[in-house]
């Protein structure tokens, strides 16, 4: 018996469901298919939902998932030692509520959706205003009515800071984590994040933006902004990050050097940045450009 499954959308593949969850919000569990947590068990389950009221019974059972007479979890099914690091994440206060196919999904309250930052505009007098309102656009993203594709909210953020987190303590398998980046074809975070080297690859296809993760190596300070460096290279040339130091907001920025300069005097500071390489050769090196400072993170091994 399981309190979780994945359960298999129009795609194949679902995301990881709490069956009492789904009662509790209303949702019949046994209108949708189900595959055991483990993927590399697989195996079909199905809802059991035992009736409340028994004559005899003191106290009615919990729903749960169960296998299927023809075909059992395989041999060395993960599927307790998965339920174990759920439980574990939701007792460390990460709790869960991110959604999936409009239902709660067990994934540890992660962020799904990456909410881009507005863009700044000039406006009269020289001065400077967001095009909207950031909190305005993550709300909207985390709540999408019913013009849009249904009622459901999922969870959201505007920065990959949020997102880093939840990569380095990961409630669930990175693979069964879902994410929504504009411009990243990657569903899940395994998908997204990748190395910078990999980046090197996409050049030809500029349009697509991957998390990139690496190695942080070096920075230098010069009168625009600042350049990061990875450790990783790519035919010999530097992969790199470049922060102009006019972004706003600058509370944000400010936050982001301050992060930089703690990395240069520890060891394994791990970048992580969003967006695309571009080459820039009369530079000796790939780049990317943030257009915002929630583009890019730095995490800190026990800081």
């Amino acid at each position: 018996m399981s309190e979780y499954a994945r359960r298999i959308g129009n795609g194949g593949r679902g995301g990881v469901v709490s069956i009492s969850e789904l009662i509790r919000n209303g949702v019949d569990p046994r209108s949708y298919n189900y595959r055991c947590i483990d993927e590399k068990c697989d195996a079909p389950v199905f809802p059991a939902v035992p009736d409340k009221v028994k004559p005899g019974r003191l106290r009615s059972p919990s729903p749960y998932f169960r296998a299927g007479p023809s075909e059992r979890h395989k041999d060395g099914c993960m599927r307790g030692a998965i339920e174990e690091r759920i439980i574990n994440a939701q007792q460390q206060g990460h709790g869960s509520g991110a959604l999936v196919d409009g239902e709660h999904a067990i994934s540890g309250g992660a962020p799904v959706r990456f909410v881009e930052k507005s863009p700044v505009k000039t406006v009269g007098g020289g001065g400077k205003q967001s095009s909207g309102d950031d909190g305005a656009d993550e709300q909207r993203a985390r709540t999408r009515g019913r013009g849009d594709g249904g009622g459901a909210s999922e969870a959201s953020s505007k920065s990959i800071e949020k997102f880093v987190d939840v990569y380095e303590n990961p409630p669930i398998p990175h693979d069964q984590l879902p994410i929504s980046i504009k411009g990243c074809p990657a569903k899940t975070f395994a998908e997204t994040f990748i190395s910078p080297i990999e980046g090197a690859s996409l050049l030809l296809n500029s349009d697509i933006r991957h998390i990139y993760r690496g190695q942080y190596d070096r920075h230098e300070h010069w009168k625009t902004g600042i350049s990061l460096y990875f450790k990783e290279t790519v035919n010999g040339l530097p992969l790199s990050v470049w922060i102009p130091n006019t972004l706003e907001p600058a509370s944000v920025l400010n936050r982001l050097i301050d992060r930089i300069q703690v990395a240069e005097s520890v060891r394994d500071a791990t970048l992580y940045v969003l967006g695309r390489f571009v080459p820039k050769f009369n530079h000796g090196k790939y780049a990317i450009e943030l257009i915002s400072p929630y583009q890019c993170w730095i995490h800190i091994p026990n800081p």
